[in-house]
């Protein structure tokens, strides 16, 4: 994922269910095209199916590249739903004799 192995992926709701679709590099064969793959899950993250459609382990539903998809959707929803600093209160942490902060507004 981090290599840039996994690439276009694209995701769809179609009857309260996720459809992903996505190209994974091959592992051992760099110079060839990119395979491509598709999984489909429940909104709670149940895999129903999912197939790739460059080798021959993916037609058991099994192979390494669905599971790369799979490793890059964990990993972009935890990162996404992660907010901003700027999105929350401060949240730094108080030194040991502090318990509170008071807040004043400045004058300017």
């Amino acid at each position: 994922m981090v290599s840039g192995f996994v690439s276009g992926v694209q995701g769809h709701i179609i009857s309260n269910k996720f459809v992903v679709l996505a190209k994974v590099r091959h592992s051992q064969r760099m110079n060839e095209a990119l395979i491509p793959i598709w999984i489909i899950t429940e909104m709670d993250g149940t895999i129903n199916c999912a197939h790739c459609l460059g080798c021959n382990a993916g037609l058991a539903e099994s192979c390494s590249h669905i599971a790369s998809v799979l490793f890059y959707l964990e990993t972009w929803t935890t990162l996404n739903r992660r907010l901003s600093c700027t999105q929350m209160k401060c949240s730094w942490i108080l030194p040991n004799f502090a318990k509170v902060v008071e807040c004043a507004r400045s004058e300017t």
